[in-house]
Order: C-alpha cells, then sequence, then structure tokens
C-alpha cells in the first residue's frame, strides 16, 4: 500500500490493479451483512462494489493514483521516477505533467 498521506510522492498503479484496504466479498459482507442474510447474493453484491470502489480508474479519478501503467511501462516509469526524485522532491508542477512528459498518456 501506497499514498500521499504515507509520504509518497508518485503512486503508480497497474492496468487492472485492485485499490483498497481490503477485498469486496470482505467488504461487502461487512457493509451489506442485512442484506446477505436477507438473501441477497454476496457474488453479486460483491462484484458491483469491486466496480464501483476497488478499481483502479476509480482511484485514479479520486486521485489516489497519479498514473495508471501496463508491466511493460513500469521499467520506463519508475527509471523516470527515480531521475525525478534524485532532486529530493517531485515538484508539483512535473507531477502535474508526469504524463505527458514521457510523450504518453
Amino acid at each position: 500500500m501506497n499514498s500521499r498521506e504515507l509520504g509518497a510522492d508518485l503512486t503508480l498503479a497497474w492496468e487492472g490493479a485492485q485499490i483498497g484496504v481490503m477485498g469486496a466479498r470482505q467488504a461487502v459482507a461487512v457493509i451489506e451483512h442485512r442484506a446477505i442474510a436477507n438473501g441477497s447474493n454476496l457474488d453479486e453484491l460483491a462484484d458491483l462494489y469491486a466496480e464501483a470502489n476497488l478499481a483502479v480508474d476509480v482511484a485514479a479519478a479520486d486521485g489516489l493514483v497519479d498514473e495508471i501503467v501496463s508491466p511493460h511501462q513500469t521499467r520506463e516509469c519508475l527509471i523516470r521516477a527515480f531521475e525525478l526524485h534524485q532532486r529530493d522532491r517531485i515538484e508539483s508542477q512535473e507531477l502535474e505533467a508526469w504524463p505527458r512528459s514521457r510523450g504518453e498518456s
């Protein structure tokens, strides 16, 4: 787990990642326990929860992830991040331009 609140300058995530404190089934078991007790399908509720709350694009839209990268882009992104970090901290304007600075969005 990583976040700005924990001191991260940049947060990258792979496509298809799920971002959350717990898995969808566990979260739904807590949040929707009454509905499940009344016969609602746990798996269906978990799928809906994951789509609405755990998808990496949801985390990116909420500002929790700076960029979604494919696995083959990981090395290039990490090298760029380390180059920026050699100056101690990534400047906010560099972070705002992060995807464009690599020539990809």
